[in-house]
């Protein structure tokens, strides 16, 4: 290996957010449900692994409180989170970003589980039908 070379694991995809690689696309969903209407919210990639568990954390936290206040959201807010967790897989399932990269990649924070929003799993139980 010469001195111009660096070892990569890089893949040839860039982080959308840092620049990092590898990377890899995925698209995450976040759901806020109101008493008449709804909004929906996406994130784009690609991701290098620190930057996607970054983003599908936020989103699918912000999902599990503010998901459930509309009509249809019982429906629309788990599928969102299903399909983000496709996603998650995906960027995962990637080796830590190449150092580096143009920018530094965001914290992927705390795990879901150990986020005050985690307590929004309990909110579809606690509705009266």
């Amino acid at each position: 290996m010469s001195t111009t070379e660096s070892p990569s694991n890089g893949n040839g995809i860039w982080c959308r957010y840092c620049g990092a690689t590898p990377a890899a696309n995925a698209v995450f969903r976040g759901h806020r449900g109101l008493f008449l209407a709804m909004q929906h919210r996406k994130a784009e990639g690609p991701f290098c692994r620190d930057c996607g568990l970054a983003t599908y954390r936020s989103l699918t936290a912000d999902s599990l409180w503010q998901g459930w206040w509309g009509p249809y959201s019982f429906v629309v807010n788990p599928g969102a989170m299903v399909v983000n967790l496709f996603h998650r897989a995906k960027v995962a399932a990637l080796p830590p970003p190449d150092p580096g990269s143009p920018y530094q990649p965001m914290s992927p924070g705390k795990p879901l589980f150990r986020r005050w929003q985690f307590v929004g799993v309990l909110i579809p139980t606690r509705i009266p039908r």
